[in-house]
């Protein structure tokens, strides 16, 4: 069985829910992911896009190291028992706005950074919204609540299942506010 079968067998369900085409289109696109601490408490949420990225089978990854101890205080497991063909790239922000990322999916998780279009993305984890950078909006300050982690990986979760349509057809996404609980 050849390496391009296998994937796509181990996608099989992936597969039957979004199709084949968005499946190969998931594993095509590059994803910029950075993360900034706003509090001295890391936020889950880019380790959570993190890791459901990797298990829809991105193959190309750039993300910073906030990024990656997100993900490491929320997953136990390596980024290569999740995905063993990404190419994973650590990335400082100030590279951001270099032409190298502007052909790429961003993901701003609490990261102002002058970034403007449908295909770059701002997420908050103070007021748990999200939307494309055509929206302005400033960093919300993060009130501690039990549920915060809760809270940090669903809004994580929802986001990705956004972007997976945006994936699929480039429909462009509106927004999401979490509502309080």
């Amino acid at each position: 069985m050849q390496e391009e079968e296998k994937d796509l067998e181990k996608y099989d369900r992936q597969i039957r829910l979004f199709g084949l085409e968005t499946q190969l289109k998931l594993i095509d696109t590059p994803i910029v992911l950075v993360q900034t601490h706003i509090t001295n408490k890391p936020s889950f949420v880019s380790g959570e896009i993190l890791k459901n990225i990797l298990l829809l089978g991105v193959n190309k990854i750039f993300c910073d190291n906030e990024t990656l101890t997100s993900f490491y205080n929320l997953c136990p497991n390596r980024i290569e028992n999740l995905n063993n063909s990404v190419e994973l790239t650590v990335i400082e922000k100030s590279k951001l706005t270099t032409k190298e990322f502007s052909d790429k999916i961003i993901i701003l998780v609490d990261t102002l950074i002058n970034l403007i279009g449908n295909d770059k993305f701002f997420i908050c984890s103070g007021c748990f919204s999200y939307h494309n950078t055509l929206i302005a909006h400033s960093v919300c300050e993060r009130v501690e609540d039990p549920l915060l982690p809760i809270k940090e990986c669903m809004i994580g979760a929802f986001f990705v299942n956004d972007l997976i349509k945006f994936i699929k057809d480039k429909k462009e996404i509106n927004g999401f506010t979490f509502p309080e609980i």
